[in-house]
């Protein structure tokens, strides 16, 4: 019962990231739009919110469990400063303007989600005590049980599913880390997508 939910707990975990990653994808994509329908003004902010956007996706891409991405970050204050310098002359663009503001606002605080589960959300306290119960169970059930080879095999095989399901919690509670994680296909592809 505990592994089920702990496993229940790092899939959404791992959904909620990937929603985050393309819900990210998208801002970026629109905010791309409003400064392109802002005109000529705003390229400059356009071509940092690309590299910042090809950046991300990179990063995402590469992720290795490591230090924080400060190089990113600012990037996309660099975009903000870049957006804020902008000098609307007419009610339309100034509607615009606020409307990449807040854009920009939405990217900054799912960047700030994403980042916040790249360590896992499922404390190592709770895995161990976990293993730990586990493993007396398996320990009171081999002490009385017959040695035949079919018990023994049967112990062998629990025992390597049970690993197997720690693992798999583990690796899903990191989203950005080992064999099963979040793609970052979204943000590239967004990239892609703004330099055209």
């Amino acid at each position: 019962l505990i592994l089920g939910l702990l496993i229940n707990s790092a899939k959404s975990t791992l959904d909620s990231v990937d929603r985050n990653v393309h819900a990210f994808a998208a801002g970026l994509i629109m905010l791309d739009r409003w400064l392109q329908h802002y005109g000529a003004e705003a390229d400059g902010a356009r071509q940092r919110l690309l590299a910042y956007a090809k950046h991300a996706g990179l990063v995402i891409q590469d992720y290795q469990g490591t230090a924080s991405d400060r190089e990113g970050e600012r990037m996309l204050n660099d975009v903000g400063a870049s957006i804020d310098a902008l000098k609307p002359q007419d009610a339309e663009r100034r509607a615009l303007v606020q409307s990449a503001q807040q854009q920009f606002v939405r990217i900054s605080e799912l960047r700030w989600l994403i980042v916040g589960t790249t360590r896992g959300t499922i404390p190592s306290p709770l895995v161990a005590l976990v293993v730990a119960c586990l493993m007396l169970v398996f320990a009171s059930y081999a002490w009385r049980a017959p040695s035949s080879p079919a018990v023994i095999a049967s112990f062998l095989v629990a025992s390597l599913l049970l690993t197997a399901a720690i693992v798999l919690i583990l690796d899903m509670d990191r989203p950005f880390t080992g064999p099963v994680r979040v793609s970052a296909d979204p943000v590239l592809r967004a990239a892609l997508d703004m330099g055209h």
